[in-house]
């Protein structure tokens, strides 16, 4: 994490959160939801406020669409309005390996995919 964040982020950084996520059989699933949300200016400015949060989702198990894999909504980010309601139609699962990542914008929508059938692992860091 501090390799990529060094590189990615030149001006400094700051961990705010690191946890590990286990999500098994008949647990409920997250409502959509962004990160970003925690601190409402940056909602209001939408795509027009400035990048205050990076997350990366590392895969400790396979996310595969059986397994529920995380959700995102592509292009959110770009929206004028944060607080606008996605279709499920425009969720993309964030298909991986275990021991890959993912990094996105904390502006996108995102969510943990439906319950899996069996255990699934997962670290992230804001």
């Amino acid at each position: 994490m501090h390799e990529w964040a060094s590189r990615a982020l030149k001006e400094g950084y700051w961990l705010n959160t690191g946890q590990a996520m286990i999500v098994g059989p008949g647990e409920k699933g997250q409502m959509l939801h962004r990160d970003i949300a925690l601190w409402p200016i940056f909602m209001d400015g939408a795509k027009n406020a400035p990048e205050a949060m990076v997350s990366i989702l590392l895969a400790l198990s396979d996310f595969t669409e059986e397994v529920g894999a995380t959700r995102v909504v592509s292009g959110s980010h770009l929206w004028d309005d944060f607080r606008r309601d996605a279709d499920p139609t425009e969720y993309v699962s964030a298909v991986m390996p275990a021991a890959r990542r993912f990094s996105i914008s904390e502006r996108p929508c995102m969510e943990p995919g439906p319950t899996p059938p069996s255990i699934r692992g997962g670290e992230a860091c804001t």
